[in-house]
């Protein structure tokens, strides 16, 4: 009878060990970017522009992290399968009396995630 016990906790024992394991993601974004250029001009020989750029966002990236000394059911929790956010960023680049530039990406941000 000991033997049909000894198996199972000898086979649970391994399983639930702490070593280092690895969680990849891949990190898909998707969304637009717009730019806006905006020049003052020289009134009255160069009037200002105005314009305004609609580009689509596409990219793809992998990132992997290792975590050291973790057992399997902890790192079900810190690696997690699926997930997203939103994205809304803005940058501005100006030179004064000259020009501004205003970028806006917006999106959604997914992480699609593997325990190695």
């Amino acid at each position: 009878m000991k033997k049909y016990f000894l198996f199972p906790a000898l086979a649970l024992a391994i399983i639930s060990c702490k070593k280092d394991r690895v969680c990849n993601c891949t990190i898909t974004v998707q969304g637009t970017t717009i730019s806006r250029t905006q020049t003052l001009g020289l009134p009255p020989l160069l009037n200002g522009t105005d314009t305004t750029i609609t580009q689509p966002l596409f990219t793809i990236n992998s990132e992997k992290k290792t975590y050291n000394k973790v057992r399997e059911k902890d790192m079900r929790k810190t690696c997690f399968s699926t997930s997203s956010e939103s994205i809304n960023q803005s940058s501005n680049n100006v030179v004064p009396g000259i020009y501004t530039i205003t970028t806006t990406q917006t999106g959604t941000k997914t992480y699609d995630c593997k325990i190695e």
